[in-house]
């Protein structure tokens, strides 16, 4: 079986493992290890927005397999949902943890202390529910917006661009779907558990669908992570925003440098192009 190429070059993004699939409690700790953070579900909308036109080994590679991610599905036994984007517990799993059949219990009390978004039981049965989704449908998605980290639904520290869902949806649908998206949230167990969301194919009739059915321990084996170097700085702290700094770089370098070195998205690439267009240089 071969590796799985994401990357061009430099290798900001690497899968744990890299060849086949291994169960989440071994390869979390690798990754981090690397002292690299597990991609989140925003991050991979973006990392698949930005590699869409890459050679066709790193395009398949993102756009045809599934991964687990850094976010959390945290779920309480009544039917509330919380989404606990970049989790910190699941980034502290290991082979030695111990589970309840295969998921992370909560401490007592934990998840009413958890300040992550959350959906209620309502909600839950109506955004998570396995339905294939109409485009308006996913912009309209709860769930949907807090995976892409909206800024109206999701704390201040981890807002993203408001445009990424929008720009993401248009990549999927952009494959000729009629629906897609559907959200397939697991059954809560008897005690609270914490899960980590996945998201499968964009390609070939999967529709880019989300769930949190995966066990993290080593009985189904079936767990895949990408861990991310650590984040570069802000961009207008990288580049300064200075003429001295972007002096003799083409808008098209700045806009490479922003999509597949920093993440941004196309649209707020283009905004972060015409704020430098304003310097003279």
């Amino acid at each position: 079986m071969s590796k799985l190429r994401l990357n061009e070059q430099v290798q900001n993004y690497k899968a744990f493992p890299e060849e086949g699939t291994d169960a989440i409690v071994n390869q979390m700790p690798r990754l981090i290890a690397e002292d690299r953070m597990p991609l989140s579900m925003a991050g991979f909308m973006k990392a698949r927005l930005n590699f869409r036109n890459a050679s066709e080994a790193v395009r398949n590679a993102w756009l045809g397999n599934y991964f687990f991610t850094g976010d959390g599905a945290v779920d309480n036994h009544d039917g509330r949902a919380k989404i606990d984007l970049d989790s910190e517990s699941l980034r502290n799993l290991t082979p030695q943890i111990e589970l309840y059949c295969g998921l992370l219990p909560l401490q007592p009390g934990e998840y009413d202390t958890l300040h992550m978004p959350e959906l209620s039981k309502r909600e839950a049965k109506q955004f998570m529910n396995g339905e294939w989704l109409k485009p308006k449908q996913v912009l309209d998605n709860k769930a949907w917006r807090i995976f892409a980290r909206d800024p109206d639904e999701v704390p201040e520290e981890y807002a993203e661009d408001k445009g990424l869902l929008s720009e993401y949806m248009g990549l999927v649908f952009s494959q000729g779907y009629d629906k897609a998206m559907a959200i397939f949230k697991a059954s809560p167990q008897d005690v609270p558990t914490r899960r980590s969301w996945y998201v499968y194919w964009l390609v070939d009739g999967y529709g880019s669908y989300a769930g949190d059915g995966g066990r993290l321990d080593g009985n189904d084996g079936l767990g895949r992570l990408v861990g991310v170097a650590p984040k570069a700085q802000d961009v207008e702290q990288k580049l300064e925003l200075s003429d001295k700094v972007i002096a003799g770089f083409s808008p098209e370098q700045v806009g490479r440098l922003l999509r597949e070195e920093v993440g941004y998205t196309d649209s707020k690439t283009e905004e972060l192009l015409k704020k430098l267009g304003s310097y003279k240089v």
